[in-house]
């Protein structure tokens, strides 16, 4: 009963999840633990419990520190969905997504991204340490 609970506390992000799994075809891979679905898209996002993980960036997949870094940022994300549950789109996926965008156009500079709320909580969550 919890379990199912916990589903619908996050259920916006779960449905985003599964749409965009089925969407982009995402292969189930696990690491330490973390479910996640590599898909052929030039993003990489949480949706509640489902991690969606760019497989454009890293061609050397788990291999590369930058990949296992990333799965464990974007499941430092499901956490906060956990906490926050369907608040988690308006606190943490919009700016999220407004900070990425802007780093993309050049506003932010990229080594600033993971220092700003919500990216430099969703590192600490996953245990992620940056230099």
């Amino acid at each position: 009963m919890k379990k199912e609970l916990l589903y619908l506390h996050q259920l916006p992000q779960h449905l985003l999840g599964l749409l965009a799994i089925h969407t982009w075809k995402g292969e189930k891979r696990t690491y330490k633990g973390i479910d996640y679905y590599l898909c052929n898209v030039n993003a990489s996002f949480s949706c509640g419990q489902y991690i969606i993980v760019s497989n454009r960036w890293y061609p050397d997949g788990l291999h590369d520190v930058r990949m296992r870094r990333l799965i464990l940022h974007e499941h430092g994300h499901s956490r906060q969905s956990l906490y926050l549950g369907w608040s988690y789109l308006i606190l943490v996926a919009l700016p999220s997504v407004v900070l990425n965008l802007l780093c993309r156009k050049g506003y932010i500079n990229w080594k600033q991204y993971y220092k700003l709320y919500p990216e430099n909580w969703a590192d600490r969550l996953g245990g992620v340490t940056r230099v």
